[in-house]
């Protein structure tokens, strides 16, 4: 089976369902600038060498496992701080509540 997408497609792709759950604004940003660099730049451009003597691809990939590292989507400090929000909310009770008769 041939797959039309890049590899770097498919990686910001999956990234990209998780990542702005957990994330904050300021690396919400930065990831989507990494994923627009990684979609939108030629395949050249993403082999050429960076001043640290190694691929932009390389660079930007490693930059953006560092911003999804940074948050656990299970543990992270968006988890922590909505421990006191319920799974239901109020106002769903009554539906929930018949649903489950």
């Amino acid at each position: 089976m041939y797959c039309s997408y890049t590899e770097e497609q498919i990686y910001t792709y999956a990234l990209s369902r998780d990542v702005p759950i957990v994330t904050a604004d300021v690396q919400r940003s930065e990831t989507t600038d990494i994923e627009r660099q990684l979609r939108f730049l030629s395949s050249v451009e993403l082999r050429a060498n960076t001043a640290r003597g190694r691929p932009l691809r390389d660079e930007l990939r490693e930059r953006l496992d560092a911003l999804v590292a940074a948050q656990c989507a299970l543990c992270g400090d968006h988890v922590v701080d909505s421990i006191d929000r319920p799974f239901i909310a109020d106002q769903d009770w009554p539906q929930v509540l018949r649903d489950w008769e």
